[in-house]
């Protein structure tokens, strides 16, 4: 894993946040959560790639300095390769900046396999603060009511795609409101058989 794209202050904060985060000393505010679901993304080819997601969204102050955060968890259907997003907005009295940590960004994340991406993002930055967020919020009433609102999908998805099993695996995590189910899939070893 090569964390040389991000400045040490960058990690530094991320790592920071994790620590806090997983101790309960950040106050997250704020919270809106965005169910698992099918996303489609079409190519400029005309290909598609159909994408497992949910987002949740949350803010802190920090001494004065208020911190946004963007988690976006990635579970592509045709591949089983898990991906996580994280966009932390940083604005207070000395200005605003905005870190973006993925593992997609990663030179060597391409080549990986699914059995591979465990043992080498397990101990990523951004999976240990995911992991930290997720623990902390999925069980609150924010997020599980964001379920009585949303569908696993609102476009057309192939009969083909329907079949797969990771397809079927969302929509039943996506019916039980599994949170956290969905999180250890996107890179835990549950993906090792997949």
């Amino acid at each position: 894993m090569d964390l040389s794209l991000y400045n040490e202050n960058q990690i530094a904060l991320l790592e920071d946040l994790t620590k806090r985060t997983a101790a309960g000393t950040i106050n997250w505010e704020d919270v809106s959560y965005n169910p698992i679901g099918v996303l489609v993304d079409e190519k400029d080819d005309g290909t598609c790639e159909y994408i497992l997601t949910h987002i949740i969204s949350c803010t802190t102050d920090l001494s004065g300095i208020i911190l946004d955060i963007e988690l976006s968890e990635n579970l592509d259907i045709l591949t089983g390769k898990g991906d996580v997003f994280v966009t932390v907005t940083k604005s207070g009295v000395a200005g605003f900046d905005e870190i973006n940590i993925s593992l997609s960004e990663d030179p060597d994340y391409e080549g990986k396999t699914v059995e591979q991406l465990y043992e080498t993002y397990k101990d990523h930055p951004v999976v240990l603060f995911s992991n930290a967020l997720i623990n902390r919020l999925h069980n609150l009433d924010k997020v599980q009511d964001s379920f009585d609102w949303a569908s696993y999908t609102n476009q057309d998805i192939p009969v083909r795609i329907k079949k797969i099993s990771l397809f079927k695996l969302g929509m039943s995590l996506f019916e039980a409101k599994d949170v956290l189910g969905f999180h250890k899939c996107v890179i835990g070893p549950i993906l090792k058989s997949f």
